[in-house]
C-alpha cells in the first residue's frame, strides 16, 4: 500500500486497527435530520470519535473541529444519490460525485467515501456506479487517499431482500476487486463469511433509527464477526446524550 494511504488510515484505526465513525452526511441526500441541524452544536458531542464523515460543505465549515492532534479524522462524501422525494422511504434513480479526490486532500480530508449500489431495473445505472468506483480508486492509488466504499444493495430491484447473503457477498468482493481500502456496508447473517471473502476492513453502517439497546446488539454482533468497526449516524446524533453513547459504542469496539 502506499505510504501516503497507511498514514491516513493510522488516522482513522486505532492501534487496534479499529474504528468508530460517525456518519454526519445525510444533509446531502435527505432534508437535514435531527441532530444534525446545526453542525456547529452536533460536532462538540464528537470529540472522541475516530472519525466523522461529512459533506464537502460542512468539511470546510468545520475546519476548526478537525484541527488539533487528538481530533477525529475528517472523512469525506464524494457522490450522492439523485432523485431523492420522501425522506421516510427514499428512492432515487442513481448517483453523481460532488468533489474530486484531490479536493479531498486540499479539505484536509483522511479519506473519500464512494457508494457503490446495485439493484437498479436500469443496468446502465451500476455500470456507471461501477465506473465511479474504480476511476476513483485509480486517481487515489495515484494520490496515496484511501477510499471507503459503501456497498449497498439498495436499487428498486432488490428493495424486497436488501440483506441476501449471496448478494451482499458478491456486492462486498466486488468493492474489493474495484480498489476499495474500507468497505462499509450492512450486516448480514453470513457477515463472518463475508469478512473471510473481502479481506480488507469492514465496517458496518448503523442503518435506520433504532433503540440504545438495538444499536449495541448490533455493534456487538458486527464485531464478533470480525467487522473492524462501526460507522454510525442518527443512532448517535439523535440521542438523549450522543456524547455519552458515543463513549459506550467506543467501549464496545475497541
Amino acid at each position: 500500500m502506499i505510504t501516503g494511504k497507511e498514514i491516513r488510515l493510522s488516522k482513522i484505526f486505532g492501534a487496534d486497527g479499529k474504528a468508530v465513525i460517525v456518519a454526519c452526511d445525510h444533509g446531502m441526500h435527505m432534508m437535514p435530520l435531527d441532530g444534525i441541524r446545526n453542525m456547529f452544536e452536533t460536532s462538540k458531542n464528537l470529540k472522541a470519535a475516530d472519525g466523522v464523515l461529512v459533506s464537502p460543505g460542512n468539511a470546510k465549515l468545520l475546519k476548526d473541529f478537525f484541527k488539533g492532534k487528538n481530533a477525529p479524522a475528517m472523512i469525506i462524501r464524494g457522490d450522492t444519490l439523485t432523485g431523492v422525494r420522501d425522506v421516510a422511504v427514499p428512492e432515487f434513480d442513481g448517483i453523481t460525485n460532488v468533489i474530486e479526490p484531490e479536493d479531498v486532500l486540499r479539505l484536509g480530508g483522511m479519506a473519500i467515501l464512494m457508494s457503490h449500489i446495485i439493484g437498479f431495473e436500469d443496468t446502465r445505472i451500476e455500470a456507471a456506479s461501477i465506473e465511479r468506483v474504480a476511476k476513483t480508486c485509480r486517481k487515489c492509488e495515484i494520490l496515496g487517499l484511501p477510499v471507503i466504499v459503501e456497498a449497498a444493495p439498495f436499487g428498486r430491484k432488490l428493495i424486497n431482500d436488501p440483506l441476501d447473503g449471496e448478494i451482499m457477498k458478491r456486492l462486498c468482493r466486488s468493492s474489493m476487486e474495484y480498489g476499495a481500502d474500507v468497505i462499509k456496508t450492512l450486516y448480514t447473517d453470513n457477515f463472518k463469511e463475508i469478512v473471510k471473502c473481502v479481506q480488507i476492513p469492514m465496517l458496518v453502517l448503523g442503518g435506520g433509527k433504532s433503540t440504545e439497546d438495538g444499536t449495541y446488539n448490533l455493534v456487538d454482533k458486527a464485531m464478533k464477526a470480525g467487522a473492524k468497526g462501526v460507522v454510525i449516524g442518527r443512532n448517535i446524533t439523535q440521542a438523549k446524550n450522543p456524547e455519552g453513547f458515543l463513549g459506550k459504542i467506543i467501549k464496545r469496539v475497541h
